[in-house]
């Protein structure tokens, strides 16, 4: 199957579960790597079948985002539903060893300072909550 019939394919699908307006577009001219889903209210709870196709999607296109969401009613429930369709979040690596025991002889990590709270305070949630609101 070539790239114009799995993305044809893939927006069929998408109209089909999530209605007329929904759309897709690439994140970079030419590009492979991600789409940007337009028109999904991600505000109601997904069909088994619409999970499935969200699931699958980022399996292909490794990043998805969902511009304007963060337009009226969304809130963190509304992330979190989301997000447990995609299995539990790992965080990055690098993130993860900012807030590991001290070995011996080591001085205690004192944690991320007051800027980079928003970004290393919860990663998992700053990376999903990035990915929400892209524009």
């Amino acid at each position: 199957m070539s790239r114009t019939q799995i993305l044809d394919s893939f927006d069929r699908k998408l109209k089909a579960l999530f209605g007329s307006n929904a759309t897709s577009t690439p994140l970079q001219p030419e590009g492979s790597f991600g789409r940007r889903l337009h028109h999904l209210d991600l505000t109601q709870r997904l069909s088994p079948d619409q999970a499935e196709l969200l699931v699958a999607a980022l399996d292909h296109f490794s990043l998805l985002t969902f511009p304007k969401q963060g337009d009226g009613d969304f809130a963190l429930r509304h992330l979190e539903r989301l997000a447990n369709h995609f299995g539990a979040p790992l965080p990055h690596p690098k993130n993860y060893g900012r807030w590991r025991a001290p070995m011996a002889g080591q001085s205690a990590d004192p944690g991320p300072t007051q800027d980079e709270r928003g970004t290393f305070g919860n990663p998992a949630a700053a990376v999903l909550g990035q990915a929400v609101h892209a524009p």
